[in-house]
């Protein structure tokens, strides 16, 4: 058996060429679902169901057949005629404005060619799209009613300077497959498709040799009288591509097409299919003979929802209607996380191409095959149906079958004139794409966590020092002399340390806008209009205070008035993942978060304090001090100190954030509440609570958890990891009067799997209760509490009768491996002076017995060399700005490949998921972080190693 070999070498260039196309290219979103939709409808303003009756005003400007020689714009202000071919010669860009649109003559064949060495700039909006379609009027539209858009480039193809196919005189082909070709974007066509020679149809969009340089995103080609969409050879990449309604195939690749395609959907009518050839939505060759001749067909799709005639298994369809995919003629197409729907044979791979999916150099991966009345279909002396189905169903393939079209959960997507095509809640395509990686849940053993000795937030170094603030009632802040009124901040903003803010109602930062803060200012919210920050999905907080300079949001009523819930608080909305569907931000904010990118990143907070915060603008819907909505690990959270909120000190609601040195200071309710499946990370967190304060409402916990509000098992689960937390709860001492609203120091319930490394939880009136689902989880190690202590509780433990006892509770948690404890008093755990109201010292005293007994504490306290298998190789170093990262693999293996600081924080996430043998090439961008030392680390299988990188 080969050994696993990897070389990871950092460079200064993105080396592109055809055998480095793979869904390991960084051009691919890193989505959890499979087809081209999760919940957001990229469709939504631009595109039309229902050309056929849309009014278009009749043409001003007429271009005839014949050549555009010199660089040329059409504007908005005419409508304009293609009357015959119209070619944009060699050196010649044609520029379109948004919203022109362009009608094609039926009686002589419109057609726009763009020739080698031209360039078509088409950049529409979405709500300014820019059309091509047909002359004829509303309600006498149809088929090929004109000839269509080709462009032709100077990429690879691998047949000697072919002739564009359809007629037109153009050349296309060259050896540049970086060639730009122009742009495409939020571009409709409409009612193309003439058949200028009998097979030889010009489609609705045709690309010969178009080369990388060229940008196509968002583009729908609607009823075609031949292909909707051809690839000749060339490496082009493209977005948000819909094939609608057309006559023969959806997709077809021939000439040895190696681009990349992410987000394509296709919906056809079951009347309507090509009485020639017979209509697919897949139709691959490497060329008509089925030649060896390079390069070789062997583009990626990914994400692509393929809805073809049978909405259901009895609905009338065209007899000629055939295949999902026809993979034939040796091409080497690759396909992943795709969703055919409706077919009369899902999959059929003939020739050749039976060779290349034996060898795995013709790929189907994370795919699923739906409603078909046959899912697989063969020549029979080529292999059979079954043996096809046997590879189809390769378990590290991913792929599935289901039953019937209903079984997909998707919104509406057969509807001829309307269709939707999100995922239902509950959809099964929500996850399982090639991406999404449930086994690489965040663990204790992650390179964020330090490896320290001892339990608790604190070892011998306070880390609060110079920044927290144990006393704001009484803290002096000068007067505000800025007014951020309520509204949004709809540009990039800096507020500066030389004027103090008041936010003066809901403030939102929106998507694609960064607010920095910078270190020392100070920013109050207002009391009577319920100031708060919120930062939307797409937008950042970029809040960087120092240890002597910390930012501070806090009430802007006078020193000794303040109070719990002077102002709302601090929300951040991020698009990771999150198991409920669009969700808005808890408290009554407009803000919706949540998406697919675990790695998003809303900015970051280091140094600051939020005082005062969390008015309850609802019943039990109060804002938190700091909302952690959906953000994914790319922010960075450190050294944040919430005081006196007037709900949770902190709330996650999904997402993978990642966060260090937490302080939780005096809060109403909850010190740290997780809900929506958060599964991020946070190590070393102290809370400290006032024993006459808490919330009668809930009740008030250390930690409270659960995976949504009814326990159910969607997901992401929560599942989050939390390590080296120091938990003070009311109980100074067993005679202290407290609120009798206090409950636990951790409330495990509804189904969570939280996972609490190295915590400490001292005077609480119960310690530990773990109820409803999770007592399973807790039984199935799915939810775990390790190398942690229960002090001067009045009750260790508690439980729901009829699920466990409080003893069957104990014994779990001393379970040996576990390596939990309880103390009988505050004073056996040796910690100067947790439960001082105004000057809390943290640390632990000489002798403390949480100095040790961490998970790491019997290990070096290092990253483990497991083998040598792993090779990283690092130049030049030091290095300036952004590197690539490659990585050789010569067997498939489980990879992640990230970029640590010197805290041990994640600050890139380069790969996480199976990795096929071959070249893999990632981009680390360091531009946008402090220069200093950086550690690369790559893990293979059991295998892994660190480096050190410099980036000056």
């Amino acid at each position: 058996m080969k050994q696993t070999l990897l070389s990871l070498i950092v460079v200064f260039c993105v080396i592109f060429s055809a055998s480095s196309q793979n869904i390991d290219d960084p051009f691919f979103d890193h989505v959890s679902y499979r087809g081209a939709f999760g919940t957001d409808d990229w469709t939504a303003g631009w595109a039309n169901f229902d050309p056929q009756n849309a009014t278009y005003a009749a043409t001003t400007a007429t271009v005839d057949a014949g050549e555009i020689t010199s660089n040329t714009t059409w504007t908005k202000d005419k409508v304009y005629l293609l009357n015959g071919w119209v070619y944009v010669v060699d050196g010649v860009t044609l520029t379109i404005e948004p919203g022109t649109v362009i009608r094609g003559d039926k009686a002589n064949k419109g057609a726009l060619i763009i020739e080698k060495g031209a360039k078509l700039v088409a950049n529409g909006t979405a709500d300014q799209p820019i059309v091509f379609t047909s002359n004829q009027a509303s309600g006498s539209r149809s088929y090929g009613d004109w000839g269509g858009v080709i462009i032709c480039g100077k990429a690879t193809v691998n047949k000697t300077d072919p002739q564009i196919e359809g007629g037109p005189r153009s050349h296309y082909g060259g050896t540049d497959d970086q060639d730009n070709s122009g742009s495409l974007k939020y571009v409709r066509v409409e009612f193309p498709g003439i058949a200028f020679q009998p097979d030889k149809e010009i489609n609705g969009v045709t690309f010969g040799a178009v080369g990388s340089g060229t940008i196509i995103d968002y583009v729908q080609v609607s009823y075609s009288g031949d292909d909707s969409y051809e690839w000749f050879g060339g490496a082009v990449t493209c977005k948000h591509m819909i094939a609608f309604r057309g006559w023969d195939d959806d997709f077809d690749t021939d000439y040895g097409y190696h681009g990349m395609v992410q987000f394509g959907v296709a919906l056809r009518d079951p009347a309507i299919a090509d009485p020639g050839s017979g209509s697919n939505g897949f139709e691959s060759d490497n060329d008509g003979s089925g030649t060896g001749d390079t390069p070789i067909t062997s583009a990626v799709f990914s994400n692509i929802s393929m809805f073809g005639p049978l909405a259901t298994p009895t609905t009338t369809i065209n007899s000629n209607y055939l295949r999902g995919m026809h993979l034939r003629r040796n091409t080497k197409l690759n396909i992943y996380n795709a969703i055919f729907g409706g077919y009369v044979t899902g999959l059929y791979i003939e020739g050749p191409s039976v060779a290349n999916a034996k060898d795995n150099s013709l790929k189907l991966r994370n795919s699923v095959l739906a409603g078909c009345t046959a899912n697989f279909g063969t020549k029979t002396s080529e292999w059979t149906a079954a043996e096809e189905t046997t590879w189809f169903n390769t378990t590290d393939f991913s792929n599935a079958t289901m039953t019937g079209n209903s079984d997909l959960m998707v919104e509406d997507p057969f509807n001829l004139s309307a269709p939707n095509f999100l995922l239902k809640s509950g959809s099964p395509l929500k996850t399982g794409s090639y991406w999404y990686s449930p086994a690489a849940a965040s663990t204790i053993d992650d390179p964020f966590f330090d490896h320290v000795s001892y339990r608790g937030a604190f070892g011998t170094d306070d880390w609060t020092a110079g920044w927290a603030n144990f006393d704001p009632q009484n803290a002096t802040y000068a007067a505000t002399t800025a007014t951020v009124d309520a509204g949004e901040i709809t540009s990039n903003t800096t507020w500066t340390k030389d004027k103090v803010y008041l936010l003066n109602g809901w403030v939102y930062v929106v998507d694609g806008v960064t607010l920095t803060i910078e270190p020392g200012t100070v920013i109050r919210g207002d009391k009577a209009n319920k100031g708060a920050l919120i930062i939307e999905k797409g937008a950042k907080l970029v809040a960087n205070g120092t240890a002597d300079q910390p930012i501070v949001f806090t009430s802007n009523q006078a020193s000794g008035s303040r109070s719990y819930g002077d102002w709302g608080g601090v929300i951040i909305c991020g698009k990771a993942t999150v198991n409920k569907t669009d969700p808005q931000i808890e408290g009554g904010p407009r803000s919706h978060y949540g998406g697919t990118d675990d790695q998003d990143n809303s900015g970051s907070l280091k140094y600051v304090r939020v005082e005062f915060p969390g008015i309850a603008f609802q019943p039990d819907k109060e804002i938190n001090g700091v909302t952690f909505g959906a953000v994914g690990s790319g922010t960075i959270i450190d050294y944040v100190q919430v005081s006196y909120s007037g709900d949770d000190s902190y709330e996650w609601f999904g997402g993978a954030v990642t966060c260090k040195h937490m302080i939780a200071f005096r809060g109403w309710d909850d010190d740290f509440d997780t809900d929506y499946g958060y599964h991020g990370m946070v190590q070393f967190g102290v809370a400290l609570r006032d024993p006459a304060i808490a919330d009668p409402g809930s009740g008030s916990n250390g930690f409270e958890s659960d995976n949504d509000g009814s326990g159910t098992g969607d997901t992401p689960i929560t599942s989050a990891v939390f390590s080296n937390i120091s938990m003070f709860g009311p109980l100074a001492t067993p005679t202290t009067t407290i609120n009798s609203n206090y409950l636990r120091g951790m409330h495990l319930r509804r189904n969570t799997k939280l996972n609490i490394y190295n915590a400490i939880f001292g005077g609480y009136v119960t310690g530990l209760y773990i109820e409803g689902p999770s007592v399973d989880n807790a039984k199935n190690n799915s939810l775990k509490l390790r190398n942690s202590v229960l002090a001067a509780c009045t009750a260790n433990f508690g439980t729901k009768t009829g699920e466990w006892t409080a003893a069957e509770e104990t014994t779990w948690f001393n379970t040996t491996d576990f390596k939990n404890a309880t103390m009988t008093g505050i004073s056996d755990l040796m910690v100067e002076n947790p439960f001082n109201l105004t000057a809390p010292n943290f640390l632990l005293q000489s002798g403390s017995p949480l100095k040790t007994g961490s998970y790491w504490s019997a290990t070096s306290a290092q990253p483990v060399m497991l083998s040598n298998n792993v090779s990283l190789i690092n130049y030049p170093n030091p290095f300036n700005g952004s590197t690539n990262i490659e990585l050789q693999l010569e067997k498939e293996v489980f990879v992640r490949v990230f970029v640590l600081d010197m805290s041990g924080r994640v600050v890139a996430n380069l790969q996480e998921g199976n990795l096929y043998e071959g070249t893999h090439q990632f981009v680390f961008d360091g531009s946008a972080l402090p220069k200093g030392m950086y550690f690369a680390k790559v893990t293979a299988g059991n295998s892994q190693q660190v480096l050190k990188m410099i980036s000056k």
